[in-house]
């Protein structure tokens, strides 16, 4: 079991006339306002670019696995499947 605190912390990154706002556990090493970072989407991509806008004072050491949780999901109800045509 891993001992790192992870953080709660709102992001923001600029977009084509407008912003995105996003918020996510992050280590507390990289839970920092104003530290710009690279984060990895929903597509298993990485996007640069993304501003620690706040940092909350709380912490836990386990933080939950949305993406694993959407696939098992999605294995679950059959929604990863191939589409019908």
């Amino acid at each position: 079991m891993s001992n790192i605190k992870y953080r709660q912390c709102n992001l923001c990154k600029p977009a084509p006339n407008s912003m995105t706002y996003t918020t996510t556990w992050l280590p507390e090493k990289f839970a920092e306002v104003g530290r710009i970072l690279k984060l990895c989407n929903e597509y298993d991509r990485w996007d640069n670019g993304w501003k620690v806008m706040s940092v909350s004072e709380a912490f836990i050491t386990n933080p939950p696995d949305y993406r694993k949780s959407i696939r098992e999901h999605k294995k679950r109800t059959g929604d990863s499947l191939p589409k019908r045509k």
